[in-house]
């Protein structure tokens, strides 16, 4: 980016960090997945820099944002974003969140309607499994969780960029050094996410009035999303536009990068030209 911005803003007492390349365009809000941080989406934001004002944000408990002991639901998610959106005096900005952030995205326009213009939500985790399962298998699941998030923090960053490039081969090689940064950075606190009270994504999607772009993958890949999901929420969120990318899983737009910049442009590209 010609330049980056930085600095951070506070809501009840959690610093959240952020990345902002500024001028007078509209604004781009970018929320990454759990265990990234801001500098992790690398080549996306790049694409729409010249158009709009992007802004990058670390979650709670992730890059270089606080991470209290608790306080991770997606509500308390969705009020750091309305605390960045209020504070930098953002006008309706477009929310685009991966994963984690994009349940994030998903939670701030259902509770905040009058401060977000649309979302583009990558395969939010909206399966009941992830988080219907009963408290014995939440709790090794939270058990889990926190031991691969200790473990990665024990090796190097040479080490988990090398790991990533195992398990993901079909990366482009400019995505490990960020993501094995933000495994570095990010808090053991965020297990805490297990506990936290969780609105079902049928409620939120129920209460979205803004226009929204669902990308979702290949189940057999590891997206999340599946197509009767896909389907359900576009019956209760008649805004809702979703695009299957082929050959992408969970993380659609490091897997399949072209296709996921594609399908944002065209979907901003409309909207600029109806409103």
């Amino acid at each position: 980016m010609r330049k980056l911005m930085y600095g951070s803003v506070t809501n009840q007492g959690v610093r959240i960090q952020y990345y902002r390349t500024g001028d007078e365009k509209p604004a781009l809000l970018f929320l990454h997945g759990i265990t990234d941080s801001a500098m992790c989406w690398n080549r996306l934001p790049l694409v729409f820099e010249p158009e709009y004002d992007v802004i990058l944000i670390d979650a709670r408990g992730h890059g270089l944002s606080d991470g209290p002991e608790a306080g991770y639901s997606q509500v308390d998610m969705a009020g750091d974003v309305a605390t960045v959106v209020e504070t930098l005096e953002l006008s309706q900005p477009v929310v685009i969140g991966h994963s984690m952030g994009a349940e994030t995205a998903a939670t701030f326009a259902a509770l905040y309607p009058h401060l977000v213009g649309a979302v583009v939500l990558e395969d939010p985790p909206w399966p009941e499994t992830l988080w219907g399962a009963n408290p014995e298998q939440l709790q090794q699941h939270k058990a889990e969780f926190l031991q691969n998030i200790l473990e990665r923090k024990s090796q190097s960053v040479e080490q988990i960029m090398e790991n990533g490039r195992q398990k993901h081969p079909g990366w482009d090689e400019s995505e490990f050094l960020q993501w094995a940064k933000a495994k570095k950075l990010v808090k053991p606190t965020i297990a805490q996410r297990y506990d936290s009270p969780q609105m079902s994504w049928r409620e939120v999607a129920a209460k979205i009035q803004c226009d929204g772009l669902l990308l979702i993958g290949d189940v057999e890949k590891g997206a999340l999303v599946t197509t009767e999901i896909a389907n359900e929420a576009q019956q209760l969120w008649p805004n809702l536009e979703v695009v299957h990318v082929p050959g992408a899983g969970h993380s659609i737009h490091r897997e399949q990068y072209i296709s996921t910049r594609d399908a944002i442009k065209k979907f901003l590209r409309k909207r600029r030209r109806y409103s």
